[in-house]
């Protein structure tokens, strides 16, 4: 998987998640939990329009929360035909 350097790190609003993926609310508890404990330490990988690649549950935890914004790292891709791609492997642990 080629690497895509991040462009920045911020704290942004996003936007309700629309994914396939769903979470269960005690799921989403969980999250909301530690982040409540630990705080965020996995931002929320995003493409420079704001799309979600990894992080789909800590934004419907931080939501629960009533957070306004959540720590984003901004990955630059070269297309939008890697980001699907990029966006398996994350949640395959980087194998594909």
């Amino acid at each position: 998987m080629p690497h895509h350097r991040a462009q920045r790190i911020e704290h942004r609003h996003i936007d309700k998640p629309k994914n396939a993926r769903k979470r269960g609310a005690a799921r989403v508890a969980q999250i909301a939990a530690s982040i409540a404990q630990f705080g965020f330490n996995s931002p929320i990988l995003v493409d420079s329009k704001a799309g979600i690649i990894s992080g789909y549950g800590r934004v419907l935890a931080a939501r629960n929360l009533q957070l306004e914004t959540v720590p984003v790292v901004v990955l630059g891709h070269p297309s939008e035909t890697q980001k699907p791609a990029d966006m398996l492997a994350v949640h395959r642990g980087g194998s594909k």
